[in-house]
């Protein structure tokens, strides 16, 4: 599948030159610093780890930049389905499943209203009440209904972002990244790449 953003991987492949380069700094430093306490230079190897601490900060701020530059990407090439009236999709008559990464920013905000804890349970009573399901979101398997198995897999894309512990017990549990992300209202963006 060809990027839906034009000269995206153009994008990508600065970031991780920036990375590397920002990698290099960060050894010139240590080199420095290093070289610094050999001649017992303490106030030299001070000034270096502030500088060695700035530039790693600065990497971290760029590889966070990365990674949402890769989920807006990803979210590219996802066409959200086209809904008529009451969830039908307009186009042939025949409704389409809901994406996985749709549920995750109505379970948050439900969890963060709910004091930051829930039951998997609680989350999808929830949800059946907040959101328009499709046809084939209500279609029956084993395990229950289609976007049961869809909530299941939001949970599991929400621990990979870092916005629920990694639990056992089918609880959702908002960790301080989650529950800032619901407090900001900002959108899930889809999986990251």
């Amino acid at each position: 599948m060809r990027p839906a953003i034009p000269a995206s991987t153009g994008v990508d492949a600065a970031f991780k030159l920036l990375l590397k380069r920002l990698d290099r700094v960060r050894q010139s430093v240590n080199r420095s610093a290093a070289r610094d306490m050999k001649r017992d230079d303490y106030e030299a190897v001070k000034a270096w780890m502030e500088v060695g601490q700035t530039v790693g900060e600065f990497g971290e701020r760029v590889q966070n930049f990365l990674a949402e530059w890769r989920r807006l990407v990803k979210t590219s090439h996802m066409k959200p389905p086209r809904e008529g009236v009451a969830g039908k999709s307009i186009g042939g008559g025949k409704s389409r499943k809901t994406p996985t990464w749709k549920f995750c920013e109505p379970a948050i905000k439900f969890v963060a209203e709910h004091g930051g804890s829930a039951t998997h349970a609680e989350v999808l009573a929830a949800l059946e009440t907040r959101l328009v399901l499709t046809d084939a979101d209500r279609r029956p398997l084993k395990r229950g209904p289609a976007w049961h198995v869809s909530v299941k897999r939001a949970a599991r894309q929400c621990r990979q972002e870092g916005w629920i512990d990694r639990r056992v017990d089918l609880v959702w549990k908002l960790t301080s990244k989650g529950r800032a992300v619901a407090a900001q209202g900002a959108k899930w963006q889809g999986p990251q790449q």
